[in-house]
C-alpha cells in the first residue's frame, strides 16, 4: 500500500486543533482531506478545508 509522511516543521501533534485559523493548521487539514480524496476517489466529493468551519 502507497504510503506519505508529512513533516511539518513547527507543528506537534493535533497542533492543528489548536489553532485552526493558522495558515499551516490548514495546510494540514487541506493535504489530509486530498488524501482521503484520493484514496475513496472516483466519484467521491469532501468538502475543501476552506469549505470548512473550525471550531475549537
Amino acid at each position: 500500500m502507497p504510503t506519505e509522511l508529512h513533516v511539518y516543521p513547527g507543528a506537534f501533534h493535533a497542533s492543528e486543533h489548536l489553532a485552526p485559523e493558522a495558515a499551516l493548521s490548514r495546510r494540514i487539514i487541506e493535504t489530509r482531506l486530498t488524501a482521503l480524496r484520493n484514496a475513496l476517489a472516483p466519484g467521491c466529493t469532501l468538502p475543501r478545508a476552506a469549505d470548512l468551519t473550525l471550531t475549537r
